[in-house]
């Protein structure tokens, strides 16, 4: 699987838990780090699959706080689903950041963009493209879970 349970510890900074998972993020070379007191949930897969894989049914992330690389809709609305009540992200979408205000899930971010676009940057992701219109993270989790497989490296 790709997101596993690290026993690594986080940087004894003296900071809250989005601060440490933010220098996991940059430090441990991750791409998602998810943390609450002494859990600690990390990955270095690229892409949506490795917060997909967190979002399988009976997990329950609520507490925890995120720090990710590249979060655009779709991956706002699967932090929303897995119970996520704050997010960091090192590049941010326009689409993210409002769909976040709505939920009410705190966000802070390095830099934004309008949008995601594929990793070609011909155009949007089709994963952001799949989910332009949902606001349901529940519908968007059954979404992506279906296509997902057909796009592996995403």
């Amino acid at each position: 699987m790709a997101v596993r349970r690290s026993s690594v510890a986080a940087p004894a900074l003296g900071r809250g838990d989005l601060d440490k998972a933010k220098a996991l993020l940059r430090y441990g070379r991750y791409t998602l780090v998810l943390h609450r007191g002494d859990a600690i949930v990390a990955s270095r897969t690229h892409g949506l699959r490795p917060l997909l894989d967190l979002c399988r049914p009976g997990a329950n992330y609520e507490g925890f706080v995120a720090a990710d690389v590249v979060v655009g809709k779709a991956a706002a609305l699967l932090y929303d689903s897995a119970g996520i009540d704050q997010v960091h992200a090192q590049l941010i979408s326009h689409h993210a950041l409002e769909y976040f205000r709505k939920a009410g899930i705190a966000a802070s971010w390095d830099n934004t963009c309008p949008a995601i676009m594929n990793r070609q940057g011909t155009g949007l992701c089709p994963m952001e493209a799949l989910v332009n219109g949902v606001d349901n993270p529940v519908d968007a989790l059954s979404m992506l879970t279906k296509v997902l497989p057909a796009h592996s490296r995403i």
